[in-house]
């Protein structure tokens, strides 16, 4: 029997062939341990407010449904302990233990909001970027709810925490000016947070920088983007930057530049944005290597020709070399570099010679199966 694709199946029970539908995604977020297999977590967007999370076997092409249908799982983290997962659900922290059957609620005893990514330290506390009143501030949490913030101040956002030893780094953008100032700061993961600044590393200037991440004490990677992101732009520019400490001072570097379409990126285009937005089209470092996604023809961007590819820079070589072969405005992201394989997703296809794809087997099982490439 030939695989029903799950799109067309759908399409056809809801009589609506012929209309628009919302983009379906499907793309990897992190790898399962299991001893002798391997496995994948998905998130399958089947509306830019409907996220599923899915347990992948690759060799099987088998998927299983972890969650129920009333949790939207984003920002995914695997615990320290590889007991189980996170993710922030409509702006509340969940937890799911392996050996547990239903989800942990935290429920924090601070009135902070905006949560995107946390950052677990042990199975039982973390450290996160949250809003408390106007400003971000940085604060640690535990699984009991306790909140203690360690980055705080007026008229100061402290943002993409990173904690490397007993040092703690972060975008700080001082808006006490008429124009916003952004720069990377450090200081002890223990500090009072009352009145105190914390030292400034690098100052970058006006253009917004987003996603640091530091692989060490002395180099880390961060985004820019414009300071002004207009809706109707086509596209979003960005830039990778380098920064490391050298000869006493820290220094920064442009790698590359990316370009994204914002028709995945702004709440109004409802049948193609990105529930996820950036967080999943920002570039991944790993052992001199960057996995980035940019579009490929910007030309063909208002004729809804674009493509978004998979590329790699090489550190060491200066090089950029394309590692996917989008077709006819088809959109690749979120790789995810598993051993020596790096996945990446896309918008789910209905045709057979389209990557990535979503289908249901003889036996009535959901399947997938995402592009991929070996990187030797």
């Amino acid at each position: 029997m030939k695989k029903l694709s799950i799109f067309f199946v759908y399409m056809t029970l809801c009589g609506v062939l012929g209309r628009v539908l919302p983009a379906e995604y499907v793309y990897p977020v992190a790898m399962h341990q299991q001893p002798g297999v391997l496995k994948l977590y998905l998130i399958y967007q089947r509306t830019s407010e409907h996220l599923e999370l899915w347990l992948w076997d690759p060799v099987t092409t088998k998927g299983t449904r972890l969650l129920l249908s009333t949790y939207v799982p984003a920002g995914l983290r695997i615990l320290p302990g590889g007991s189980g997962l996170s993710f922030i659900d409509n702006g509340r922290i969940r937890v799911k233990h392996f050996a547990q059957r239903t989800l942990q609620t935290i429920a924090l005893d601070e009135p902070i909001y905006n949560i995107s990514i946390i950052n677990w330290i042990d199975d039982r506390s973390f450290y996160c970027s949250a809003q408390r009143v106007e400003r971000f501030a940085i604060f640690y949490c535990d699984t009991d709810g306790h909140v203690s913030p360690l980055l705080a101040h007026e008229g100061i956002d402290y943002l993409y925490p990173q904690k490397i030893q007993h040092t703690l780094y972060a975008i700080r953008r001082n808006v006490e000016n008429d124009t916003p100032e952004y720069s990377i700061i450090k200081g002890n993961y223990d500090f009072s947070a009352s009145g105190t600044h914390p030292t400034v590393l690098y100052k970058h200037g006006s253009n917004p920088i987003v996603f640091l991440h530091m692989i060490s004490e002395h180099e880390g990677f961060f985004v820019e983007h414009p300071a002004l992101v207009y809706e109707h732009h086509s596209l979003l520019p960005c830039s990778y930057y380098h920064v490391w400490y050298h000869r006493g001072v820290w220094e920064a570097e442009k790698l590359f530049d990316f370009t994204l379409p914002t028709t995945l990126l702004f709440p109004h285009h409802q049948d193609s944005v990105l529930h996820e937005t950036l967080l999943r089209l920002i570039p991944i470092y790993h052992d001199g290597l960057v996995f980035f996604c940019d579009t490929s023809d910007v030309s063909m961007v208002r004729r809804k020709a674009a493509n978004i590819d998979i590329y790699v820079y090489d550190m060491e070589l200066g090089t950029k070399n394309k590692l996917s072969h989008a077709h006819h405005g088809q959109f690749f992201f979120s790789p995810l570099l598993v051993q020596n394989t790096l996945y990446f997703g896309g918008q789910i296809s209905d045709r057979d010679d389209r990557l990535p794809m979503m289908w249901l087997d003889e036996e009535g099982d959901v399947c997938f199966k995402l592009p991929s490439v070996s990187i030797d």
